[in-house]
C-alpha cells in the first residue's frame, strides 16, 4: 500500500483498486463490481479516459494517423507533411496541458531551426490534486523491475518537517529512485504542495545531473523543501 492510499484510507475513503464496475442499477442505486460484490451509491462519476479527435480536414490533407488515431509526428512534432506540425492531445503522449505547451515549444524550436531534444514522455510530471496532493515524474518502481533496471530507493517524511508541522500537514512522504551514476530515475511526492516541490527534481532529471547536487543546495529553514534535502543527506 503506497503513502497516498494510506492517507486516503485513514480519512475514511473506501478504495477499490483494480476493480471494474460490471453494471449499475439506477433504481436500487447499486453498483455490481467485477468481484461480484454490490455496493450502494449516491452519485456516480464516470471517468473512462480520453481519445484523440482528429477532424476530416486533417485527414483530407493526407496527414498520417497511428493505430490509436493520434497524428503521427517525429521528434520535432513534424507530421508526414513537411510544413505541418501537430501538438497537444491529438498527438501521442500524456494528455496534459503542460505537455501540450511543451509540444508547442519543441515545434517552434524546429521551425526556427533551433536544436532542441524532446524529452521522454515518462519524464513529463503530473499531479493528482487530492488532499494531500500526489505528484510524480520519471519511472516507477514497477517499471524499473519490469525493465530490469538496477535502482535504489531513498525516502524522507513530512512527519519530521517543521514547516509541515505549522501547516498541520505531517502526513506525506518523498521517494526518489536512483540509478547508475547517481542519476534520478523517478520521484514521487505525497503531501502538501507536492505539485510545487516536484519541480525541484525536474531540472536534474532533464539535464542528467546526479541527485548528489541536491546535497550542495542550501534550503531555507523552515520550508517544505527541506523534505527533499533531508532525503539526500
Amino acid at each position: 500500500m503506497n503513502e497516498g492510499e494510506k492517507i486516503l484510507r485513514k480519512a475514511g475513503i473506501d478504495l477499490r483498486c483494480s476493480v471494474t464496475a460490471s453494471s449499475i442499477d439506477k433504481e436500487k442505486k447499486e453498483i455490481l463490481l467485477s468481484t461480484g460484490e454490490k455496493i450502494s451509491y449516491d452519485k456516480v462519476l464516470v471517468a473512462t479516459g480520453r481519445l484523440p479527435i482528429v477532424n476530416e480536414d486533417s485527414k483530407n490533407l493526407g496527414i498520417e494517423l497511428n493505430e490509436k488515431n493520434f497524428i503521427k509526428t517525429n521528434e520535432k512534432k513534424q507530421t508526414n507533411i513537411e510544413n505541418i506540425y501537430a501538438v497537444g492531445d491529438c498527438t501521442e503522449g500524456p494528455m496534459l496541458a503542460h505537455k501540450a505547451y511543451y509540444d508547442a515549444y519543441i515545434a517552434a524550436s524546429a521551425i526556427l531551426e533551433e536544436s532542441e531534444e524532446q524529452m521522454k514522455w515518462q519524464n513529463i510530471p503530473y499531479s493528482i490534486f487530492t488532499i494531500p496532493s500526489i505528484s510524480h515524474c520519471g519511472m516507477s518502481e514497477e517499471t524499473c523491475v519490469e525493465e530490469k533496471i538496477n535502482f535504489r530507493k531513498i525516502e524522507s517524511s513530512y512527519a519530521e518537517n517543521g514547516r509541515a508541522a505549522t501547516y498541520e500537514s505531517r502526513q506525506g512522504s518523498f521517494t526518489m529512485l536512483i540509478g547508475e551514476n547517481d542519476r534520478i530515475l523517478g520521484a514521487t511526492i505525497v503531501g502538501k504542495e507536492s505539485d510545487t516541490l516536484i519541480h525541484e527534481i525536474l531540472p536534474l532529471m532533464h539535464n542528467n545531473i546526479p541527485f548528489t547536487a541536491l546535497k550542495r543546495t542550501v534550503h531555507i529553514h523552515p520550508t517544505l523543501s527541506e523534505i527533499i534535502s533531508e532525503c539526500v543527506m
